[in-house]
């Protein structure tokens, strides 16, 4: 297990003093981080979030489009999929 921190080492000095979010930009960046994993996420918690505001469900997956700039399609297959 030592191993495994010790490779951990150089990423864990580099965001030590990072927000969350600019974390998880640099771990994007750098190909740490699976970024569909990322907007799949986004997009489930999103289309939640909407719905219990009292959005349509339709107009959220819009909204959620919009905001990944991607197609509508794109966010129906993620928030269907399993």
């Amino acid at each position: 297990m030592k191993h495994y921190r010790d490779l951990l080492q150089p990423i864990t000095s580099a965001v030590e003093h990072m927000t969350g979010g600019d974390t998880i930009v640099y771990l994007c960046d750098r190909g740490l981080l699976d970024r569909r994993a990322v907007e799949r996420e986004y997009a489930r918690t999103e289309i939640i979030r909407l719905t219990r505001s009292g959005e349509g469900r339709c107009r959220a997956m819009e909204t959620i489009a919009d905001d990944l700039c991607c197609s509508y399609e794109k966010v129906r297959g993620i928030i269907y999929s399993k």
